[in-house]
Order: structure tokens, then C-alpha cells, then sequence
């Protein structure tokens, strides 16, 4: 029988790779989708590691036809559309549009503090934790602030402040390197394919540490999007169009004074310079090695979408060996939207 006469769904992949290895049915890698993991740091849209598990799309549901040998995929349909009662007229003022917004934040942080366990909130003292900080002041006047002081950098004087403000109580956890070092080896359990966001291992051992404390903890978790809080999409262009970007334009166009430039960079000189000059304007010095990273891709770069093949990425095209290279699809603001077209700005102006 054809092994692939079957439909398993599950919402995560290890139950489905359980049922196929005791069915002794092998999968085959899907080298496209792990060449974009290698790129991105993340398996995009639809893939996962295998080319015969697919991943469904938000919000949607969808029908199988059952032929006699094997099972065809009939009709999706998309349950729910963020976009779908949008209307900019109906919008109203700013300030109540952000009074709507601030009620919609407080109704679904309530929702989440409906719980017989101690409830508490992971904050960095950045926007988006802060915001879901204030809204559950408002629902849970006990609840626990946690922030971590970690080596190497600690937000949590900021975390601190911002409790002492909202009226919460607050507690930091010192987490130590052999913390973090305890984390690696369970994250291949955790994330059952393949993910290279490093602040997973931070998060996992802050969620070990407050164990005993709180059960149920909110977090900032995925308000970049919504609140801007890191407008990495602008960033290339603000890049290229600014004093960086036009001080490495202005360079003569001869390679080797942009390859002096980029190894001088490389060199642990250039970080150190790099940190001193972040020191001495008042900003944090720990993202000098980032910024380095930055001003090298930007002596390379000849537009604004080179850029952003960087930003969003785990590692730079140019460093992907060619058989991962040959099958990105580049570049990669054309991709997302081919990704996800329906999410794109063309589509929204197309909306009645």
C-alpha cells in the first residue's frame, strides 16, 4: 500500500513523527525549506523539515477528497482575517483609536488571568512587556513582575522602575551561565524543528527559575509586530538613506578600500572602537558587535533590499554555501510576500 494514503494532523510534529516511526515510514528531507532555516533562522510559511508534512496557514480550515489510492487536498478556506473589518473611515481620532486599542489589550489580558495559580509577567522594561505590565495592573493588582539579570546584560532596573510605577510587586532572578548552558540540551525536546532564535534559550531558563513562584506568566512575546517596538522593516531604508549609508557611498568605488574598511571592522579593534564610540553617546555598548556586523554588509551592499536580506536573517546570503544559495528565493522582501500574499500592502489597497 502506498504509505501515503493516510491524513494525520497534529498541532505539533513530534506526535506526527511518533506515529510514522511506528508505522516504519521514512521521511525525506525537504532541502529548500533548510536551505531558507539555514538563511532565515526559521522554516517560513508552510514548511517544515520534510517534504511530506505541510504546515497549515493561520486561521484556516480545510476539506479532503478521499480518491481511492490516495487523499487530494479539495478547499482551504480562511476562517478569520485580521484585516477582514478593518475600515479607516470608522477609525476615528487617534486618541481613540488608541483608547480602542488600550480596551482591546486589558480585555484579552484579563482573559488570561482567569487562573486558581499565582499569575505573573516576565518584563524587560521594553514596550511590549510594558504594555501587557500596565493592562495586568489593572486585572490582577498582585500579580508577580520577574525580570532576569543575566551576564553580560540586565534590563532590570528599568523592569524595576516600571513595577514600582504600575504599583506591582516585583522580584529579579540572577540567572548564571551553567542556566543557560542547562537549556541547550533541552531545546532539541522542546522545539521539535529546527529553530535559531537564540533568546529561546534565555526564556526557557527564566521560565525554569520562576517555577515555584508564579504558574501562569504573560509575556511580551510577539508585540514587535503590533506595537513597533523594533521597526526592523524601516531599518534598511533608514540605513541606506542616512549618514551611514551615504558615508559609505561617498567611499572611493575601489574594492580594496572597502575590503581595508570591512577587515579593519572584523578585527577586534574595530568592535572595541565600534563600542566605545556607542559608550560615549549614551547608547548600549552590548550591540556594538551587531552594529560591526552591520557597517560590514553596508561596505557590500549596493541597495536598500541588500540590506534587508541581512537584517531579517540568521547569517548573510554571501556566507550560505551555492547549493543553499541556488534555492532561496531572493530577495527577501519579494519572498515574504509571495509567502504570505494575502498580508501584503498591494493586497490590503486591493480590499474593498
Amino acid at each position: 500500500a502506498n504509505p501515503w494514503d493516510r491524513l494525520i494532523a497534529a498541532s505539533e510534529l513530534k506526535a506526527i513523527y511518533g506515529l510514522l516511526r511506528d508505522a516504519s515510514i521514512r521521511l525525506t528531507h525537504d532541502e529548500t525549506a533548510l536551505a531558507h532555516y539555514r538563511w532565515l533562522g526559521y522554516l517560513p510559511f508552510s514548511h517544515t523539515p520534510y517534504r511530506e508534512i505541510k504546515r497549515f496557514r493561520a486561521a484556516t480550515w480545510a476539506t479532503y477528497r478521499l480518491a481511492p489510492d490516495r487523499i487530494e487536498l479539495d478547499q482551504e478556506t480562511c476562517f478569520w482575517d485580521p484585516f477582514s473589518s478593518l475600515d479607516s473611515a470608522g477609525l476615528g481620532t487617534p486618541e481613540e483609536a488608541l483608547d480602542a486599542c488600550s480596551a482591546l489589550l486589558d480585555d484579552a489580558t484579563a482573559l488570561r488571568t482567569v487562573s486558581d495559580r499565582p499569575v505573573g509577567v516576565f518584563l524587560s522594561g521594553g514596550i511590549d512587556s510594558s504594555l501587557v505590565a500596565t493592562s495586568l495592573a489593572k486585572a490582577q493588582e498582585d500579580a508577580l513582575v520577574i525580570s532576569v539579570r543575566s551576564p553580560g546584560f540586565d534590563e532590570s532596573e528599568e523592569a524595576e522602575r516600571t513595577a514600582r510605577h504600575l504599583g506591582l510587586p516585583f522580584e529579579r532572578i540572577e540567572l548564571s551561565e551553567s542556566a543557560f548552558a542547562a537549556q541547550r540540551d533541552r531545546i532539541r525536546d522542546i522545539f521539535d524543528e529546527p529553530f535559531a532564535d537564540q533568546s529561546a534559550i534565555p526564556l526557557m531558563a527564566m521560565c525554569k527559575a520562576a517555577v515555584g513562584r508564579i504558574t501562569v506568566a504573560l509575556t511580551g512575546d510577539g508585540g514587535d509586530e503590533p506595537f513597533v517596538g523594533y521597526p526592523w522593516h524601516s531599518f534598511p531604508e533608514r540605513i541606506w538613506s542616512g549618514r551611514a549609508g551615504r558615508a559609505v557611498r561617498s567611499l572611493p568605488s575601489k574594492a580594496s578600500i572597502r575590503s581595508v574598511a570591512a577587515t579593519f571592522l572584523r578585527s577586534g579593534v574595530g568592535e572595541q572602537a565600534v563600542r566605545l564610540l556607542e559608550r560615549a553617546s549614551g547608547r548600549n555598548p552590548e550591540t556594538a558587535g551587531t552594529k560591526t556586523f552591520l557597517l560590514e554588509e553596508l561596505l557590500q551592499a549596493n541597495s536598500p533590499e541588500h540590506l534587508y536580506d541581512v537584517l531579517h536573517a540568521a547569517q548573510p546570503p554571501s556566507s550560505l554555501a551555492s547549493k543553499d544559495a541556488s534555492l532561496l528565493q531572493r530577495p527577501l522582501f519579494d519572498a515574504a510576500r509571495s509567502f504570505y500574499p494575502e498580508y501584503s500592502w498591494e493586497a490590503l489597497d486591493e480590499r474593498p
